[in-house]
């Protein structure tokens, strides 16, 4: 029988590990202890598995399996379930194995198909020195055991990831008591599995190397239970951490450590107080060198071309000094070299002076024979820099931007930032510093012919925009209600103030009145308008299509802040709720009006959110009932730009110039 021979096989290696060991008396006698082999016919004829059958293998013949009696229970030698008790292991086939008893309370089970070592101790004692493979796999709980190619191992005391050689082999059983358990089936290719309720389920190898982990803290870093993929929690989920699987963890034990990275191309990192961040030139240049004698010059251990310095105790990047040939083309300083200038291959500039070779600054070299002006005029060659009191200075950015330096001569002059076409930033020189003032707005002029109102206008990027919204009194077809205009609270004074509302009908003039271009677009149909729709706006004046909203408001990431008027915006969250109106939009908070239908005969108005939104209509529609607008909200900032909304709603109207 099968039984006897692994029986007689496990006999055998274990007199042999006690001779080994040298056991109670190594040096005269070899310990064999005898293990009962029988068989019986089913599983039922089995004696208790008691103190006394502690260690019997039996063969049963009606399942086809060896058992074998340990710490009260019958196992199946195929199916061996546990990592303290033998109760939690998944079965594998017999044929082959051979079984080790020892002290340790440790079962290991070979095969020629599967590795499996499972412990009651924390580690096995010399397993490790066993292993013919370089690939080791470690954990708090269990030891790996490593055998030609194939490889067990297991990251708690509840899981177990197995590696088997043919593809649905998977170790046996999959059922309530094993769930969790992870398997590796190694054919042309891995496939990863989990035991889950349901049966063995095809997984990917982060499900099965985060398996059971549950929430971390953002930024923890683990390893995975199969692999040695390191994991780390972020944003709710664990995702590969691609730089500590490619370097390892990044702790105290490997301060100051340099390792090679590559995602995007080639590149170093050091671990640095427990995080890997890229390290400079100089870190990977010079990592692993030892202290040098002062003075002492190096090529880079990367990149030869590179040379370092050792000074002051440290290496550092070569200066002029580290230049072999620059001493001898300097060569001595007379007073026919007096005023000469050379540039050393590190970039440093010297000058002949008095019969010394002097090093220059940067500033000094880039300035040499330029007039210092007394304007605050700001030169670009090849930096930005300027004449201040009798001497030149890099140029700080505000003074790079407006092309005038704030220096002594400047001081309590102005300025100009241009922002769009229209408007002008007023910044005032103030002991030293361009510091911003006001703002100037070059508005233009637009008279509404149809009643004589007067709109200023205002030019933003490429566009000339209405810089008030329009209040043209709309009311053709006035028995359809969908093609009208409205006052807020159908109060004249809020027309002045905010303009009208206007329903998207209205806004197309979709009686045709001025155009034909929006002819029919309402509520209730889908048209097709001529662009540009001219709709209820002046001549030579049209209707935003989105496009052109689109345009508006990618000219700033802050654009809804910048776009809003700077008074009668409610407060919100107590913040004030107002914009900065850098454009000179000026976008009020008009509100909207909308359209109750009571007892499916009354309609009448409702107005709402007037000091909280401003709505724009769109010349763009969403199919019969809906087209676009350009929202801002008193939030400032996280409102959307854009809403989709009902046609016979009254929103403002902002007009663009043709």
């Amino acid at each position: 029988m099968a039984l006897n021979k692994i029986g007689n096989l496990a006999a055998l290696s274990l007199a042999l590990i006690f001779a080994a060991c040298g056991g109670d008396d190594a040096g005269n006698k070899s310990v064999s202890p005898e293990l009962p082999l029988r068989e019986v016919s089913s599983f039922y004829e089995l004696e208790s598995c008691t103190l006394d059958h502690e260690g019997d293998s039996v063969f049963v013949i009606e399942l086809n399996a060896d058992y074998l009696c340990t710490n009260n229970n019958w196992i199946n030698l195929t199916a061996i379930q546990s990592s303290s008790n033998y109760n939690g292991i998944s079965s594998f086939s017999s044929s082959g194995m051979g079984l080790f008893l020892s002290s340790s309370n440790t079962i290991v089970l070979n095969s020629s198909e599967t590795k499996l070592i499972a412990s009651s101790s924390s580690s096995v004692a010399g397993a490790s020195k066993n292993s013919s493979s370089s690939n080791k796999f470690s954990s708090s709980s269990l030891s790996a055991i490593t055998s030609s190619s194939n490889t067990v191992s297991s990251s708690s005391s509840n899981s177990y990831c197995l590696i088997v050689k043919v593809t649905g082999d998977l170790g046996g059983k999959c059922s309530s008591k094993n769930v969790g358990q992870c398997a590796i089936a190694v054919s042309r290719d891995s496939s990863y599995h989990i035991c889950k309720t349901k049966g063995w389920e095809i997984s990917s190898k982060i499900e099965i190397d985060t398996y059971q982990w549950g929430k971390g803290e953002e930024g923890e870093i683990k390893k995975g239970n199969a692999t040695n993929t390191y994991y780390v929690f972020r944003n709710g989920k664990w995702v590969i951490s691609k730089k500590e699987t490619a370097l390892g963890l990044c702790s105290s034990i490997n301060e100051g450590e340099v390792g090679q990275y590559e995602e995007y191309g080639v590149s170093y990192h050091i671990c640095d107080n427990g995080n890997w961040r890229e390290a400079t030139v100089l870190e990977y240049d010079t990592y692993g060198w030892e202290d040098g004698k002062n003075g002492e010059v190096r090529a880079g251990s990367v990149n030869s071309a590179n040379h370092y310095l050792f000074e002051n105790g440290m290496w550092q990047a070569c200066d002029y000094r580290c230049d072999e040939s620059f001493w001898e083309r300097l060569g001595v300083c007379t007073n026919e070299k007096n005023g000469e200038v050379v540039q050393s291959d590190s970039g440093w500039y010297f000058m002949c002076e008095n019969e010394k070779w002097r090093r220059m600054a940067a500033i000094e070299y880039y300035t040499l024979g330029k007039e210092c002006l007394t304007d605050g005029t700001v030169a670009y060659d090849p930096v930005a820099y300027v004449c201040d009191g009798d001497s030149f200075r890099y140029a700080n950015v505000m003074e790079a931007t407006l092309g005038k330096g704030c220096v002594s001569y400047t001081e309590g002059k102005e300025a100009k930032k241009k922002i769009t076409p229209s408007v002008d930033s007023i910044y005032s020189c103030t002991k030293g510093l361009w510091v911003g003032i006001s703002q100037e707005t070059t508005y233009g002029t637009l008279v509404d012919e149809r009643d004589n109102k007067t709109y200023k206008t205002v030019v933003i990027g490429s566009q000339t925009w209405m810089a008030r919204n329009l209040n043209y009194r709309y009311e053709e077809d006035s028995n359809r209600l969908d093609s009208t205009s409205f006052c807020y609270d159908n109060d004249p004074a809020n027309c002045n103030s905010y303009g009208r509302l206007y329903t998207w009908a209205a806004a197309m003039d979709s009686a045709g009145k001025f155009s034909a271009n929006g002819t029919d677009c309402g509520f209730g149909k889908t048209c097709s308008p001529t662009y540009p729709v001219r709709g209820v706006c002046p001549e030579g004046w049209h209707l935003p299509t989105k496009a052109e909203f689109d345009t508006l408001l990618a000219s700033r990431y802050d654009i809804q802040l910048v776009l809003k008027s700077t008074s009668g915006w409610n407060d919100f969250n107590n913040r004030n709720g107002n914009g900065t109106d850098a454009y000179s939009f000026s976008a009020y908070p008009a509100g909207y009006r909308d359209l109750n239908i009571y007892n499916n005969t009354t309609r009448y108005n409702v107005y709402y959110q007037v000091g909280n939104h401003a709505y724009f209509w769109s010349s763009t529609e969403i199919g019969e009932e809906q087209a676009y607008n350009m929202r801002l909200s008193v939030t400032n900032v996280g409102s959307r730009e854009y809403d989709k909304d009902y046609k016979v709603k009254g929103f403002s109207v902002r007009c663009v110039k043709d």
